[in-house]
């Protein structure tokens, strides 16, 4: 039975809705409800939200087999931590 991955898969999940509202949040306020309207703090919003939702499923995916073959506990959590900080971190424009 899985019990690390899971762990990680709620942890960006949280992220996940966190960027969507954002999102939500800046088309409110920039009166924007399709596309980006050239609004450039909606542009790198929107951009973060879809990076994280292309790269999230595989590093679960990929957790989620480690785990099935058996990979240590330590080395899962590790991994799980780096590539949730990782994905976190990409979230933000260097320099901001």
């Amino acid at each position: 039975m899985l019990q690390i991955a899971p762990v990680y898969a709620g942890l960006l999940t949280v992220i996940f809705l966190i960027l969507s509202v954002r999102v939500i949040d800046r088309r409110r306020s920039a009166g924007v409800s399709l596309g980006d309207g050239g609004d450039g703090p909606l542009q790198r919003r929107i951009r973060a939200h879809g990076n994280f939702a292309d790269y999230a499923p595989m590093g679960l995916v990929l957790l989620t087999i480690a785990e099935l073959a058996q990979a240590p506990a330590p080395w899962l959590h590790l991994a799980g931590a780096c590539a949730s900080s990782a994905m976190v971190s990409s979230t933000r424009p260097i320099g901001a």
